[in-house]
């Protein structure tokens, strides 16, 4: 099963660019070098939520590992979650995100940021226009096993500025980001 869910990874960065984002916003552009998925866990290890993460920077999983963030870099970060009612949060699966620049609280939903970050940490990027308005993602494939991964397409609106691309991205496996990475 492990192996079908790599090769679904795999197939999909056979049908064009693995990771691409199309756009720019605020005119940053991002050409993507690395990419990860991680998870979001409750105490009791069920899964809340995930990130897809596309950067210019190399070596992500473990960067984010040892608790850095890497400084003159950009970044898309898309959240995905589903929600049945107020509280309660199941595990995200194939399907369509709606994404939004608040959280709703019934249904597939995200939220996505771009970055653009500084020598020193500081995103370029106003947050008005960093946070995407609206859009869409689409998970054609999700696993958490340990070669597991995502792999799906995205349309995102920032104010005036648009998104579009796709990605296949591996697992981070024990990425449970807790406290602020230090700039480095």
């Amino acid at each position: 099963m492990k192996a079908i869910r790599l090769a679904a990874v795999l197939g999909l960065a056979a049908c064009g660019p693995a990771n691409a984002v199309h756009g720019t916003i605020d005119g940053h552009a991002l050409a993507v070098e690395d990419a990860i998925l991680f998870v979001q866990k409750d105490t009791s290890g069920k899964i809340l939520g995930t990130a897809v993460i596309l950067s210019d920077q190399p070596a992500l999983c473990s960067t984010f590992k040892a608790n850095r963030f890497p400084r003159s870099s950009t970044f898309l970060s898309m959240g995905l979650a589903r929600r049945n009612g107020t509280e309660v949060l199941l595990t995200p699966e194939a399907g369509e995100y709606t994404v939004s620049n608040t959280f709703a609280t019934q249904g597939s939903v995200g939220t996505a940021f771009f970055g653009r970050l500084d020598a020193n940490c500081v995103n370029a990027v106003p947050f008005q226009t960093a946070l995407a308005k609206s859009g869409l993602v689409t998970l054609q494939q999700i696993s958490f096993d340990s070669n597991g991964g995502a792999g799906g397409t995205f349309d995102l609106s920032f104010g005036s500025d648009r998104v579009t691309g796709s990605f296949s991205v591996p697992y981070c496996e024990g990425l449970a980001p807790t406290t602020m990475p230090s700039c480095e």
